[in-house]
């Protein structure tokens, strides 16, 4: 399946809010196109409204690795700001 067409699906899956589903959708995306930064933050959202924000920081780190995006900089700069 290409990435496209698994981006789309783990959306679907956000939407329903099947977030173990989705990451595992995701997982599979970043797995495919490992510059893909649209999954690596795909990927982070889904673990952050699944409750595993340590996941979501790996794979964070992981996409800049990769990719040096600035969207992925950016989210994990507000992941690992403490908000009050």
């Amino acid at each position: 399946m290409s990435t496209t067409a698994l981006m789309r699906e783990g959306r679907l899956e956000m939407e329903r809010r099947n977030y173990s589903q989705a990451i595992d959708i995701y997982r599979l995306a970043v797995g495919t196109d490992r510059r893909n930064a649209q999954a690596y933050l795909a990927l982070a959202e889904a673990y952050i409204l699944d409750g595993q924000p340590g996941d979501a920081e790996h794979y964070l780190r992981a996409g800049m690795e990769r990719t040096n995006n600035a969207k992925i900089r950016d989210a994990l700069n507000k992941l690992l700001t403490p908000s009050g």
